[in-house]
């Protein structure tokens, strides 16, 4: 007969990670774009360059969202490995949560 014991720690934080990032988060675009993330992905070393090479005005949330989504997502395709913003967006969230998580 062999004594069997389990150590579920790692269960348990992975599930106190996942309680703490369940629900809507705003998440910073500087915490969702790291620099890793944009080296992998673009031709640009941060989000911040990325915005000032589009020739787009994006000082604030309001320049960002007056900017036409078709002409935004044409320069995504130009410039990064997606087809579209809400593609690099998506890619950018599930990179975040998985650092959250550690997985």
């Amino acid at each position: 007969m062999f004594k069997v014991t389990a150590d579920f720690s790692g269960l348990e934080r992975l599930q106190r990670k996942l309680e703490e990032v369940s629900g809507p988060h705003d998440v910073p675009v500087s915490e969702l774009f790291v620099p890793a993330f944009m080296a992998e992905h673009t031709h640009f070393a941060s989000i911040d360059e990325m915005f000032a090479a589009s020739g787009f005005k994006t000082d604030t949330t309001e320049d960002f969202a007056a900017i036409p989504d078709d002409d935004w997502d044409e320069f995504v395709r130009r410039t990064t490995k997606f087809d579209s913003w809400e593609g690099m967006k998506k890619t950018a969230a599930s990179a975040w949560l998985k650092q959250q998580l550690e997985l």
